[in-house]
């Protein structure tokens, strides 16, 4: 056999491995032979290998996302007394510029963009922030 060649070990097939790509081989013996010995503990060290390269995947991305995200929102565990009037304030006047209904600060949608923005603030009542102006 050339190196450009590979041969099965079960049913003796030979195969091309251009620039030593083994692909061809390793299909073949995954779906002709995958119920053999050889079969079965290459198809588990596929699996292995594509499972470990869709964590690392997933963890680049993941790390990425928490990145680009970082630089717009606060993660805080507690919100000073201070930042807490400064967003109650800023979010009592975004209400009243936008000219929209207190009841805003009940959606969900606005309730989790706040979160998001800040996980250490709770968003007020209704009520609470209506006595602030």
């Amino acid at each position: 056999l050339s190196v450009k060649e590979a041969k099965c070990s079960v049913c003796k097939k030979t195969y091309k491995t251009p620039q030593g790509n083994t692909s061809n081989i390793t299909d073949h013996i995954v779906n002709k032979h995958g119920h053999t010995e050889e079969g079965k503990e290459l198809k588990g060290l596929l699996d292995k290998k594509k499972k470990e390269k869709n964590e690392r995947r997933e963890k680049e991305a993941n790390r990425q996302e928490r990145s680009s995200i970082e630089r717009f929102i606060t993660i805080d565990k507690q919100v000073s007394a201070t930042a807490r009037e400064a967003i109650d304030n800023s979010v009592v006047e975004f209400i009243i510029a936008s000219n929209q209904s207190f009841s805003l600060v009940e959606n969900p949608f606005f309730r989790k963009l706040c979160f998001t923005l800040n996980r250490g603030y709770t968003l007020h009542s209704r009520r609470e922030l209506g006595r602030k102006i």
